[in-house]
C-alpha cells in the first residue's frame, strides 16, 4: 500500500527521470507498480534481496538487481560444509515447497555434498515447526544443521533443538534477512543468516542506474549474498 501511494504521489510531484523500485511485496505487486512508475515516463529498475523465481525480468522494469537462487544454496551448502560436526546431515524445514529456492534447496545441497537427513514443514506456526522437527529428531538423532526459510522456522527449530539438549550442537541457518532475525543473531539465539553483501551493493546500484540513464537494457544483474554468523563467545 505505501508503494503504490509513492508511485501515485509522484505521478502528481513529477520531476523524477529514474526510478529504483524495491521488491518488497512479491512479483505481482512489483510489476503493477513497476508499469504504473513506466507509464508515466519513468526508466525503471528494481532491487530485491530474495531471488524472485522465475527467469524473466518483471514487466516494465529495465534491470532487477537481486540474488540468484543457485548462489543462495551454494552459500547455504558452504555454511554447513564448515562445520566439522555436521554429523547425519541437516534437515530442511520448508514453509512453502511450492517456493523456486526452496523446491530446489534439497536437490541443491546433495548435489554440493551435503547429506539431508530429512524435511518437513512449518505450516507458517512456530508450533508446527517445532513439533514436526521433534519428529525428524526421532528417528534422526545425529543431525548436524537445520535450513529454514523464515523466522517461523527458525524459532520453531530453537525450540525443538533445546527441548532436545542439542541447542549448542545443531546449526540452525535460515535464509531470510529480516531485522527480527538479525536481532536473534545478536542474541545467540540463531547460528546464521543470509543477507547481501553490502561491500559493492551501492556501487552495483549506481552502475546500473547509470546504464538505464544511457537506454541499455539490463535483465537480470546478480547480487552476491553472505551468511551474518553469530558473534563467537
Amino acid at each position: 500500500a505505501t508503494l503504490a501511494l509513492q508511485v501515485a504521489d509522484l505521478a502528481k510531484s513529477g520531476g523524477a527521470d529514474l526510478a529504483v523500485l524495491c521488491a518488497a511485496t512479491g512479483r505481482e505487486s512489483l510489476e503493477e507498480n513497476a508499469l504504473a512508475l513506466e507509464g508515466q515516463g519513468l526508466t525503471v529498475i528494481s532491487l530485491g534481496d530474495s531471488p524472485l523465481g522465475p527467469l524473466e525480468v518483471p514487466a516494465g522494469v529495465k534491470g532487477h538487481l537481486g540474488p540468484y537462487s543457485e548462489h543462495i544454496l551454494d552459500t547455504a551448502a558452504a555454511f554447513f560444509q564448515g562445520e566439522p560436526d555436521l554429523g547425519a546431515g541437516v534437515v530442511v524445514l520448508h514453509d512453502v515447497e511450492t517456493d523456486p529456492l526452496e523446491a530446489a534447496a534439497v536437490s541443491a545441497l546433495e548435489t554440493a555434498g551435503v547429506r539431508v537427513a530429512g524435511a518437513t514443514y512449518t505450516w507458517g506456526s512456530v508450533d508446527y515447526a517445532k513439533a514436526l522437527l521433534e519428529e525428524v529428531l526421532l528417528y534422526q538423532r545425529n543431525v548436524g544443521g537445520v535450513l529454514c526459510f523464515s523466522r517461523t522456522g527458525a524459532q520453531g527449530a530453537r525450540t525443538a533443538l533445546a527441548e532436545a539438549g542439542l541447542e549448542d550442537t545443531v546449526k540452525v541457518l535460515c535464509l531470510d534477512g529480516a531485522q527480527e532475525l538479525l536481532d536473534d543473531i545478536e542474541r545467540g539465539e540463531l547460528d546464521g543468516v543470509l543477507t547481501l553483501r553490502e561491500d559493492g551493493l551501492s556501487t552495483e546500484l549506481a552502475d546500473a542506474l547509470d546504464r538505464v540513464a544511457r537506454g541499455e537494457t539490463l535483465g537480470r544483474v546478480p547480487l552476491a549474498v553472505e551468511v551474518w554468523r553469530a558473534p563467537q563467545s
